[in-house]
C-alpha cells in the first residue's frame, strides 16, 4: 500500500499501551489467509483495541468490514468521531449499512475492556478490514486469540461436549419420562433413536397414508406387446406374427393368434416403492414389538413394590379401576402419600399413551399389509436398487413416499443447536457460561435428578432445532428418593419473582450466571449460587493493592476507625471476591434473613503457583469457610478445591461437587424441621 497511509492499532495489555502499525497488505481479499504470522497483529481477548487511521489524501477512506461489529457508535454527542464539524458539515467516521468507514485523521475505540463499559465481549478469529485508496483496495486482518487459560483443543473439545450434551437432553427427556420403572440399563441411544422415529411415524401417518393410497390409484406401468391364443368371438389384433403363427400351428378352428396388450406394473420405480412398502412393514412389527416390551417393562417394575398386586398382569380396564381405588385408600394431606399419587397418575398417563401409541401401529401394519396383498402390488418383485429410476424423483406421489420414507425410518434424530449457539462459540467467557449451566444440568440428572420442565424439557415434541439459552431460562429438577426440587435458573436477577427474594442495598451485583432455588414439598429451603470466571484462578482472587495515607486517620474516633479498617479490608478483596460475598451474603427474603447456602465459583482450572504464597490458600480457607467454595470445572475434570485442614482432622475431604451440593441441601432441611 502507498506509504502515504497508515493503519495504527492500539491495544493494552495488564494497562501497558502498545501500538502496531500495519505494513502487509495484499491488493486482493482472497490473499488474506497468506499473509505471514509476523504481518498482522495478533492479541489476546478480551483487552482494548484501538485504531487509528492517517493519509495524505483526505478521499482515502478505511473500511472495518468485520470490526464494526464491535464498534457501538453511541451519539454525535458523545462519540467525537461521529461528531459533525460546523464547517465541513460532516464527521470523520460514518456507519453505512452496518460498517464503519473512517477518515484520515480519525481515531477511535473498536473494543473496550471487559467490564460494565464494555463495547462487546471480543470474540475469538480473525476480522477482515481493508484501505481505499486511489481507487485500489488494500486488505489486511487482525487475529483475536486465546487467553491461554484453555488451548484450542480444550475449546473444541467443550463447544462438542455442549452440543452433545444438549442435543442428547432434549432427545432423551420426553423419551425417558417413565425411564425410572425401567429395569436397570434398560434404555440406550438405539431405543431412544427408535422411540424418536416412532413418534414421528405416528405424527405423518396420515400423510403416509395419503401418499400409500396415491400411489395405488395412480401406479406406473409399462404396456407388454404379447400374442396368445385367443376366442374369435372376443376382440382380436392380427399381425404379421399372427398369420405366421396360425399358418404354422395346428390349432383350433374358433381360436386365433391375436396380439395381446398387458399392463406390466413390475417396473423399476414400483419396485422401489415395493421395498419402502415392505420396509415400513417391518419397522412397524418392530415398533409393535417394542412397545409391548416398553410397557411390560414398566408393569414389571411393580413386581417388587408394595403396589405389584394391584398392577401387575392386570387388563386395561382393570387397571384403571386400582388406580382410583388406590387414591382413595391414600391419605392425600401426607406429602408422601400425595406424591405416591402423583407418581401414579403419571405412569398410568405413560402407560395409556404407549398403550394408544401401540394400537396405532397395529393399525396402520394392517392396512399396510392389504396394501401389500393387492393383486397389483403381488406381481411386482421388490428392489432396493433405486438407480436410473426417474420416476422416484420426478413423480410427486412416488418422490412423497421415497422422502416420508427417508425422513422417518432412514433417519437420525440427532437434533442441530440453534445458529445463536454457533454464533456465540467465538465468545469464550459466554461460551464457558453456556457450557458449565448444561453440565450442571447434565451432572444433576446422571445423579437421579430427573427433569420436568423448562427450557428444552418444555415440549413433548421433538424439535429439529434446540432454543439457544435466553437469560432467564430455567430447568426444574426433582430428585425422587429425596423429594427434592431445584428450579435452576440461567443468568437472571435476584429481584424476580421467584420467592420475593432482594439484594441488600450495601451490594451491587444481583445477577449470578446460575441460581439453584431448592425446595422440599414445596416449600423453599434456600438458594445456591453458582457464578463461572473464565480467568486462572489467582486473578480471579487475588487481592487487590491499597495504599493508606497515615494521615486520614489522624483525627477519627475508635468508631470511625473501625468503619475504615473494614472498608480497607473490603477495598483489599478483587471485584470478583465481593460479588461472590454479595451473593452469599447480601440475597434476603422478605423478611430480611439470607438465604444463600452456598457460593461455587466455577473456573477452568483451580490450579497456581506456589509463589503466589501460603497466605493465598489460607485466604481461600477463610472464603471457603465463609461459604465460597472454588470448584474445577472443565470438560476433563470437576473437583471442589483441596482445603487445608489441621494436622489432628484425619478425615479425608469429599471433593465430588454434587455430593457437595446434597450435604448443603440436606444439612438445611435438616435444620428448617
Amino acid at each position: 500500500m502507498d506509504s502515504q497511509c497508515k493503519v495504527i492499532f492500539s491495544y493494552n495489555y495488564n494497562k501497558r499501551e502498545s501500538s502496531y502499525e500495519c505494513e502487509n497488505f495484499p491488493t486482493e481479499e482472497s490473499e488474506i489467509s497468506n499473509i505471514p504470522k509476523n504481518g498482522f497483529l495478533e492479541y489476546k481477548e478480551d483487552h482494548q483495541l484501538g485504531i487509528k487511521f492517517q493519509s495524505d489524501n483526505s478521499k482515502d477512506r478505511l473500511y472495518l468490514d468485520q470490526l464494526s461489529e464491535y464498534f457501538d457508535p453511541g451519539t454525535p454527542k458523545n462519540n467525537e468521531a461521529l461528531r459533525i464539524n460546523p464547517k465541513t458539515k460532516q464527521s470523520k467516521a460514518k456507519l453505512v449499512n452496518d460498517n464503519v468507514i473512517i477518515k484520515p485523521g480519525c481515531s477511535i475505540d473498536i473494543i473496550k475492556e471487559s467490564g460494565d463499559n464494555a463495547i462487546a465481549a471480543p470474540y475469538i478469529g480473525n476480522y477482515r478490514f481493508h484501505v481505499k485508496s486511489d481507487n485500489k483496495e488494500y486488505y489486511s486482518k487482525v487475529k483475536i486469540s486465546l487467553k491461554g487459560i484453555i488451548t484450542e483443543a480444550n475449546l473444541q473439545g467443550m463447544v462438542l461436549d455442549l452440543e452433545n450434551k444438549v442435543g442428547g437432553l432434549a432427545l432423551g427427556f420426553n423419551k425417558m419420562i417413565a425411564l425410572k420403572y425401567f429395569p436397570n440399563d434398560s434404555i440406550s441411544e438405539e431405543k431412544i433413536q427408535l422411540l424418536a422415529k416412532l413418534d414421528d411415524f405416528i405424527e405423518q401417518s396420515d400423510k403416509l397414508r395419503f401418499a400409500i393410497n396415491d400411489f395405488r390409484n395412480n401406479m406406473s406401468f409399462e404396456i407388454a406387446k404379447n400374442h396368445e391364443w385367443v376366442n374369435k368371438d372376443k376382440p382380436q389384433l392380427i399381425d404379421g406374427q399372427s398369420v405366421i403363427a396360425m399358418n404354422s400351428r395346428p390349432h383350433l378352428e374358433n381360436k386365433s393368434y391375436s396380439k395381446v396388450n398387458k399392463l406390466n406394473y413390475d417396473v423399476r420405480a414400483n419396485q422401489y416403492i415395493k421395498y419402502i412398502l415392505e420396509d415400513f412393514n417391518k419397522f412397524l412389527s418392530n415398533g409393535i414389538k417394542f412397545y409391548q416390551e416398553y410397557i411390560d417393562d414398566i408393569l414389571l417394575a411393580f413386581k417388587d413394590s408394595d403396589h405389584y398386586d394391584y398392577y401387575f398382569n392386570k387388563s386395561w380396564n382393570e387397571l384403571d379401576y386400582e388406580y382410583q381405588r388406590e387414591q382413595l385408600l391414600i391419605d392425600t394431606k401426607d406429602p408422601k402419600s400425595s406424591h405416591t399419587i402423583t407418581k401414579f397418575k403419571k405412569q398410568k398417563k405413560y402407560l395409556e399413551s404407549l398403550n394408544d401409541s401401540k394400537n396405532k401401529l397395529v393399525q396402520f401394519k394392517g392396512y399396510l399389509q392389504s396394501v401389500l396383498q393387492d393383486n397389483k402390488v403381488l406381481v411386482i418383485k421388490s428392489s432396493n436398487k433405486i438407480e436410473n429410476s426417474k420416476s422416484i424423483m420426478l413423480q410427486p406421489n412416488y418422490n412423497k413416499l421415497y422422502k416420508l420414507h427417508n425422513n422417518i425410518v432412514n433417519k437420525n434424530y440427532k437434533l442441530k443447536l440453534s445458529n445463536e449457539f454457533q454464533f456465540n462459540y467465538k465468545n469464550t467467557s459466554l461460551l464457558y457460561e453456556l457450557w458449565g449451566y448444561v453440565k450442571l444440568i447434565n451432572i444433576l440428572i446422571a445423579r437421579g435428578y430427573a427433569p420436568q420442565s423448562g427450557w428444552i424439557f418444555k415440549k413433548e415434541s421433538i424439535e429439529n432445532t434446540i432454543p439457544f439459552l435466553e437469560e432467564g431460562e430455567y430447568v426444574k429438577l426433582f430428585n425422587e428418593d429425596t423429594g427434592v426440587t431445584l428450579r435452576v435458573v440461567y443468568n437472571a436477577s435476584i429481584n424476580n419473582h421467584y420467592e420475593q427474594l432482594k439484594m441488600k442495598k450495601c451490594y451491587c451485583r444481583n445477577k449470578p450466571d446460575i441460581l439453584m432455588y431448592v425446595y422440599k414439598n414445596n416449600q423453599f429451603i434456600g438458594l445456591i449460587v453458582f457464578d463461572t470466571k473464565y480467568s486462572p484462578m489467582f486473578n480471579v482472587f487475588k487481592k487487590k493493592i491499597y495504599k493508606k495515607n497515615p494521615s486520614d486517620d489522624e483525627n477519627k474516633t475508635k468508631q470511625s476507625n473501625k468503619t475504615t479498617e473494614q472498608n480497607e479490608r473490603r477495598e483489599h478483596e478483587s471485584s470478583c471476591v465481593q460479588q461472590f460475598k454479595s451473593y452469599r451474603h447480601g440475597i434476603v427474603d422478605k423478611s430480611g434473613n439470607p438465604v444463600t447456602l452456598q457460593v461455587f465459583a466455577l473456573l477452568p482450572t483451580i490450579q497456581y503457583q506456589n509463589a503466589k504464597g501460603a497466605g493465598f490458600r489460607s485466604y481461600i480457607n477463610d472464603l471457603v469457610t465463609d461459604g465460597i467454595f472454588p470448584v474445577e470445572f472443565n470438560t476433563n475434570s470437576i473437583k471442589l478445591f483441596k482445603v487445608e485442614k489441621p494436622d489432628d482432622d484425619k478425615k479425608v475431604q469429599d471433593r465430588n461437587l454434587v455430593n457437595k451440593i446434597n450435604t448443603i441441601i440436606k444439612d438445611a432441611i435438616k435444620k428448617q424441621s
